[in-house]
């Protein structure tokens, strides 16, 4: 529970970061923005004032009288006013590149953070894999290794090859056991369900795709071994079909 409780304050927190940056980043934007239609009002009050002294101007050629003062005052706080409305735009993009900036530092410390943890785990889950498959080699050599001296050992007739499960049939029962205890079959159209099958695994049936109503590997060799001992003793005669039909059994 303390770690469960430790994880979510420290989800929580990083979510208050990233609504904090967020604001920040509209706050910049949504000033941008207000500076900018500061300017364009400033240019078209410019642009009134240039017209209308335009006017004035044809009107004193004409010879009308005209006091175009007022609007010469006006039209020069106009461009005041629209020369300080542009000296905010840069200060402007540069809250926003900042805000930007920063919202994307916070988001990638948050990713970096997590791909930290999920690498760690992916690290540790290759290196168990790397341990348990030689650990299944040293299983794999001392298997053989007993076959090997068994058979060099045998003194009674013929060595009842086909009941041991050697070689092929010994493959077989592997690959059956693999797909036993890591057998993920596709469903439906071939799809796959989370996690895939671990690579090797062989289902030995083709009466069903379930891999826990496949035989043991523990079981097939004590099988196996009870026909060796079977045959040592005169009990019943060496098998010549290997351990195919047992293999492919299904357990109710």
């Amino acid at each position: 529970m303390a770690i469960f409780n430790t994880r979510a304050a420290k989800a929580e927190a990083q979510l208050a970061k990233n609504i904090q940056h967020i604001d920040a980043l509209r706050a910049a934007e949504s000033l941008l923005a207000k500076v900018r239609r500061n300017i364009e009002t400033r240019r078209g009050d410019l642009s009134r004032l240039d017209a209308e002294l335009g006017e004035l101007a044809i009107r004193k050629a004409d010879g009308e009288e005209v006091d175009a003062a007022a609007k010469l005052a006006k039209r020069d706080a106009a461009e005041s006013e629209l020369r300080l409305a542009e000296a905010a735009l840069q200060p402007a993009h540069q809250r926003v590149a900042t805000a930007t900036a920063d919202a994307r530092r916070n988001a990638l410390a948050g990713n970096l953070r997590l791909v930290a943890k999920f690498n760690k785990k992916r690290s540790e889950a290759a290196a168990a894999m790397s341990a348990a498959i030689a650990e299944l080699d040293k299983a794999w050599v001392q298997y053989h290794e007993a076959n090997s001296a068994m058979r060099m050992s045998w003194t009674a007739g013929a060595f009842p090859t086909n009941a041991t499960l050697t070689g092929g049939d010994f493959e077989k029962a592997l690959r059956a056991e693999v797909y036993r205890v890591a057998g993920r079959p596709r469903l439906l159209g071939g799809q796959i369900e989370g996690i895939p099958s671990l690579p090797f695994g062989q289902n030995p049936s083709i009466l069903h795709d379930i891999p826990s109503r496949t035989i043991p590997l523990v079981d097939a060799v004590d099988a196996a071994n009870k026909m060796i001992v079977a045959a040592l003793e005169g009990l019943s005669a060496p098998s010549t079909s290997g351990l195919e039909d047992l293999l492919s059994e299904a357990t109710s």
